[in-house]
């Protein structure tokens, strides 16, 4: 299944103007591409989810440090939010989105990106409206470990951008004169920025040419990809969904990148070939085991047969075999052999050969012992020296029965 990118626009939403769109499976770059909501390439397609990409121009970043009270009371932090960052936004607080980092209840200062709440509300309606509904929203960039600077030239409005732990995000118009300074800042010893420029086909243009070896290309939208395999969800506070749909859709996201990502091809392959063979050898067990069974009662229904010939209809040999010698105990003097008896003078007579019992059942004064071999002369000799004791044998194959030998009183 496949992941829809929507980039936001920078303007409020209108579902007839053109956004940057792209496709992609789970370890797959998203190539973004320009088209409207209901063009084909788009509305027809079936998407696992739907990832609304929040433009880096529309985003300001703040480092907060939360107090530890806080971090259990995490209903108390949207209010604490906006009064921290009274000062140092312009807007009305009332007016702001605030989307805390992953990671911000193990640090003790947290990443805070900023947005406009209305604007953002208007498109994810807008989105939903026209069929979209947003199940993950990130940052088209965000604060990185590891210093990064990036020449972005795909939509109208050209940036270089520059994003690390310590200053967070922040940009510049790209033109020649910025690029230039930038390529001339890669050789000085400027903290937390990087040795190479990452740019993609439309940013290198402003690029020297010269300078080959301080630049690094990439895809067009592949900077959209690091976002989405960093935890960052910014549908937070009123913008969040029920919780128990959000662990679900985390949980599928990260059972979707993991089943596509091709570091793991091979354990999968390895894990769906183990599968299918459990599923091989667990048909092939039950069918040897209803084939068993069926061989057990097709033995016991010519053992009933032979023994009640009488008995016409035949639908469950075993109930109705206890039946009929329920049935001949109540007009005999005594009652039913014990398993004690029955077993007893059984075991005295078993041949040497016969091997051992798979079964044994004892009900009704029945002893039923299954999974013994006999010939027909140890079938007739068990038979004889049992009457002699009192008791009834019958067998069919492999499966013995003993009870009393009834003698019906005239």
């Amino acid at each position: 299944m496949e992941t829809l990118f929507i980039q936001l626009p920078t303007a409020t939403f209108s579902s007839a103007a053109r956004f940057d769109v792209g496709l992609a499976g789970a370890s797959e770059v998203p190539v973004m591409i320009s088209r409207r909501l209901d063009e084909p390439v788009i509305a027809n397609r079936t998407v696992s989810e739907v990832v609304a990409v929040v433009p880096a121009r529309r985003l300001s970043w703040h480092r907060v440090e939360i107090p530890l009270a806080l971090k259990r009371q995490s209903k108390r932090i949207e209010v604490f939010l906006r009064n921290a960052l009274e000062d140092a936004v312009l807007e009305e607080q009332s007016e702001l989105h605030f989307a805390l980092a992953p990671n911000w209840a193990k640090e003790k200062v947290a990443w805070v990106a900023v947005c406009n709440r209305s604007w953002l509300r208007g498109n994810l309606d807008g989105l939903a409206a026209a069929g979209y509904v947003v199940t993950r929203l990130i940052p088209e960039l965000y604060p990185t470990q590891e210093p990064r600077m990036l020449a972005l030239g795909h939509n109208r409005h050209p940036m270089l951008w520059f994003t690390n732990e310590r200053d967070g995000v922040w940009g510049l118009p790209l033109d020649k004169e910025t690029a230039a300074t930038a390529l001339s800042s890669l050789n000085s010893d400027s903290e937390g920025l990087p040795d190479k420029i990452l740019a993609d086909a439309s940013g290198s243009r402003y690029l020297d040419s010269q300078q080959d070896k301080a630049l690094t290309l990439i895809a067009n939208g592949e900077h959209i990809q690091w976002s989405r395999s960093s935890e960052w969800d910014m549908l937070q506070w009123s913008f969040q969904s029920s919780e128990s749909s959000r662990l679900l859709s985390k949980g599928w996201r990260t059972v979707n990148r993991w089943w596509f990502d091709l570091k793991w091809k091979r354990f999968r392959q390895g894990l769906a070939a183990l599968i299918v063979v459990n599923l091989i050898g667990l048909n092939l067990w039950t069918a040897l085991a209803q084939a068993h069974l069926n061989r057990e009662n097709d033995e016991l229904l010519k053992l009933f047969k032979a023994s009640y010939p009488k008995v016409q209809v035949v639908i469950d040999p075993h109930r109705q075999m206890l039946a009929e010698v329920r049935r001949t105990q109540a007009q005999t003097k005594g009652g039913g052999v014990s398993f004690r008896a029955a077993m007893s003078a059984l075991g005295e007579l078993i041949p040497p050969d016969a091997g051992l019992a798979k079964e044994i059942q004892f009900s009704a004064g029945v002893l039923t012992v299954k999974g013994l071999a006999q010939s027909p002369e140890q079938t007739a000799l068990i038979r004889t020296k049992l009457a002699g004791k009192g008791l009834d044998f019958k067998a069919s194959e492999d499966i013995w029965m003993v009870s009393q030998l009834v003698k019906i009183e005239k």
